[in-house]
C-alpha cells in the first residue's frame, strides 16, 4: 500500500508544538511534574497521529457510532462518579490519571455526524434545516426529563415550564409515531450533537458544551444546509428571543452571568470574577512588542495569574514572547486551520471532508474564544488553547483529529 505523506501540515504542527512546549516549560516552572506529564502525552499523541495516518478511513466510519456511545457513557459516569473540582464534575479518575471525557466528546460528535450526513445524501444535495431536527421523536424530551432529574434544582422557577414542555413533547411524539409507524428514526441529526452537549453543560461546563454545538454546526454547514427563507427567519426571531430570555434567567448560573457582565466592567469584581481578566490583561500589556523573555514574566512566574498553564497559557505567551511571538503563534494556528479546510475540500472521501469542516471549526472556535477570553473581550468560560494548554485528554483528542486530516491531505493508493 503506497502512501505519500503530506508535509505541509506536519511541518506547521511540529513548529507549533515546539513553541507550545517551550512556553509550557516556562509556565510550569513551579510545577515541573506537569511539564513532564505533557511530554509523555506528546509522545503518545505522536503515536496516535501515526496510527491515524496509516489507518483506512472506513475503520473510523464503522467505529464512529461506538465511539459516540462510549463517550456518552463516560459523560454519564462523570456526573455520578467524577470528583468535584471547583464545584464541577468534569473528570474521571483512572488510577493516577484524570481523564476528561468532554474533550473526546467533541471528536465523537464530529465523527458520527460526518458519517450520518455523508451516508444520507450525495455531495451535490443540500439539507433543509427541518431535516436536521426531524423526526419529532421522543429522544429529546426524554433527554430533557433526564436533565431535570439530574440538575433540575438549578432551574428554579424554570423547572416546571420546561417539565410541561417535555411532557407535551412526549405525548405529541408518541401520537406521531403511532400514525406514521414505529419505523421512523429515533434520533435526528441534531440529537447526535445535543445529547453530548447537554451532558457536558450540566457538569457544569458551558464553554465546552458550546464548542460541541459549534463542531456539529461546522459539519452541518459543510454538508450543505439550505438557508431558510426570510419569512421563516423573521418568524423565528421571537422564538430565539424567548429562548435567550429563558436561558439567561433559568439556565445560567449566577457566576456565569457575572462573567458575562464582567466583560463590560471587569474592575467591578476585581477581587472576584474580574480578577482573572485583570491579571491576564496586565500580563499581555507587560509583554509589549518583544516580550519579557522566556521565564522572565512578572505575572507568569507568580501566582498572580491564575491557571496560567491551562486556560490562560496565551497570557504567558504574550508576556514572555511579546506581540511578535503572539502573532507568530496565531499565524501558525490559522495556518493549521486553513490546511485542514484545504484537506477537507480536496479529500477523496465525503466522510473525511465533513470531518475536516468539523475539526476546522473546533480549532478556530477554541482559539478565538480562548484569546478573546484572555484579552478581556469575551467572558471567562474555561476554554483551553489548542496544543498549548496543559492537558492530556485535549492533546490526545486533537492529535486524533490532526492525524485524520494529515491522512486526508496525503496522496494515497489503495487507502481510503
Amino acid at each position: 500500500m503506497n502512501l505519500r505523506i503530506d508535509r505541509a501540515l506536519p511541518i506547521v504542527l511540529a513548529l507549533t508544538l515546539a513553541i507550545a512546549l517551550a512556553n509550557l516549560k516556562s509556565a510550569t516552572s513551579l510545577r515541573p511534574t506537569d511539564f513532564n506529564k505533557q511530554v509523555i502525552f506528546l509522545g503518545l499523541a505522536t503515536i496516535v497521529i501515526l496510527v491515524l495516518v496509516y489507518t483506512p478511513t472506513k475503520l473510523w466510519e464503522r467505529l464512529s457510532l461506538w465511539m459516540w456511545i462510549a463517550v456518552l457513557g463516560l459523560l454519564i459516569a462523570v456526573l455520578f462518579f467524577g470528583p468535584v473540582v471547583n464545584g464541577s464534575r468534569r473528570w474521571l479518575a483512572l488510577g493516577g490519571l484524570r481523564v476528561q471525557p468532554s474533550e473526546f466528546a467533541k471528536l465523537a460528535v464530529i465523527l458520527l455526524t460526518a458519517k450520518f450526513m455523508s451516508e444520507r445524501k450525495r455531495h451535490d444535495e443540500s439539507w433543509r434545516i427541518s431535516e436536521l431536527i426531524m423526526p419529532l421523536n421522543v429522544s429529546r424530551p426524554i433527554a430533557i426529563v433526564g436533565l431535570l432529574l439530574v440538575r433540575g434544582d438549578r432551574l428554579g422557577p424554570g423547572y416546571w415550564p420546561l417539565a410541561i414542555v417535555a411532557v407535551l413533547w412526549i405525548v405529541v411524539a408518541v401520537v406521531v409515531a403511532a400514525r406514521g409507524g414505529i419505523r421512523q428514526r429515533l434520533i435526528a441529526p441534531v440529537d447526535l450533537v445535543l445529547l453530548p452537549a447537554a451532558l457536558v453543560y450540566i457538569e457544569p461546563d458551558l464553554g465546552t458544551s458550546l464548542v460541541i454545538l459549534a463542531c456539529g454546526a461546522g459539519v452541518f454547514w459543510g454538508a450543505g444546509i439550505r438557508a431558510p427563507s426570510w419569512r421563516w427567519s423573521v418568524a423565528a426571531m421571537p422564538i430565539l428571543g424567548a429562548a435567550a430570555w429563558f436561558a439567561w434567567n433559568f439556565m445560567l448560573l449566577p457566576y456565569q452571568k457575572m462573567r458575562i457582565l464582567g466583560v463590560i466592567n471587569p474592575k467591578a469584581g476585581a477581587q472576584d470574577i474580574g480578577y482573572h481578566t485583570i491579571q491576564s490583561v496586565n500580563a499581555i500589556a507587560n509583554g509589549g512588542v518583544l516580550g519579557q523573555g522566556i521565564g522572565a514574566g512578572a505575572q507568569s512566574q507568580t501566582a498572580r495569574l491564575p491557571e496560567h498553564h491551562t486556560d490562560f497559557i496565551f497570557a504567558v505567551l504574550a508576556e514572555e514572547w511579546g506581540l511578535i511571538g503572539s502573532l507568530l503563534v496565531l499565524a501558525l494556528l490559522a495556518t493549521i486551520v486553513l490546511l485542514i479546510i484545504d484537506g477537507a475540500q480536496n479529500s477523496q472521501s465525503r466522510f473525511l471532508e465533513l470531518c475536516g469542516y468539523g475539526i476546522a471549526t473546533l480549532f478556530s472556535c477554541q482559539v478565538v474564544v480562548n484569546v478573546g477570553m484572555v484579552s478581556g473581550v469575551l467572558p471567562v468560560v474555561g476554554m483551553t488553547l489548542p496544543l498549548f494548554s496543559y492537558g492530556g485528554s485535549s492533546l490526545l483528542s486533537l492529535s486524533f483529529a490532526l492525524g485524520l486530516m494529515i491522512h486526508a491531505r496525503s496522496r494515497r493508493a489503495g487507502l481510503a
